[in-house]
């Protein structure tokens, strides 16, 4: 996370609602004495709980349960050039971001579970996309049974929340502004939104 202690959010409800709202993370563990990394989508089960899975396939999948984990969202960022500040004396070029960093123990999830979380994944994304939503009940069970058998499912139970949202909050009202404008034109509408309450 960001050193300076101006960009650090210290609301843990906000940061996990950021994370569940992100909903796909970087998993970050050590294997082997080696630092070791997947991505997958996660998803929020209660207060303080991630479930997410990996094909058995991933090697960081047999490695998991029972160890600390870091689940890694990155949200909203971009460059920011001093091109779009009020005040450009002595500017320099820098990135804005959100992150949140989730640290915790994971646990395996049995089997019926699993079905419960591909179940949970799709109800939390399939309304954003056109169409009749996919439901599992409308697929073959033993096409379901197979790809159940190609995955593990993981909770981490997170002990930790680190987040930083660097949304310019060292700038004027008035270079803030002018970063929100530039972000809009260049196509960066999520960062410039986030931007505007930082």
């Amino acid at each position: 996370m960001h050193p300076d202690a101006t960009y650090a959010d210290l609301d843990e409800p906000r940061a996990l609602a950021t994370a569940d709202r992100i909903g796909f993370a970087q998993i970050i563990t050590v294997v082997n004495g080696s630092p070791a990394l997947a991505y997958a989508p996660a998803v929020r089960t209660d207060a303080r709980t991630f479930c997410f899975h990996l094909a058995r396939a991933n090697r960081v999948a047999p490695h998991l349960a029972g160890t600390r984990a870091v689940l890694s969202f990155l949200g909203p960022h971009g460059y920011i050039t001093p091109a779009w500040y009020h005040d450009r004396g002595g500017s320099v070029p820098t990135w804005n971001y959100i992150a949140v960093e989730l640290e915790g123990t994971v646990r395996l999830v049995p089997e019926p579970d699993l079905l419960q979380h591909i179940d949970a994944l799709a109800q939390r994304h399939e309304p954003q996309m056109s169409g009749t939503p996919w439901v599992r009940s409308r697929v073959d069970p033993d096409r379901i049974a197979r790809m159940v058998r190609g995955i593990a499912g993981f909770a981490l139970a997170v002990d930790q929340v680190r987040a930083t949202r660097k949304l310019g909050q060292d700038r004027s009202a008035r270079d803030r502004a002018g970063v929100v404008l530039g972000l809009e034109a260049a196509g960066n509408p999520g960062l410039a939104a986030e931007m505007r309450h930082p």
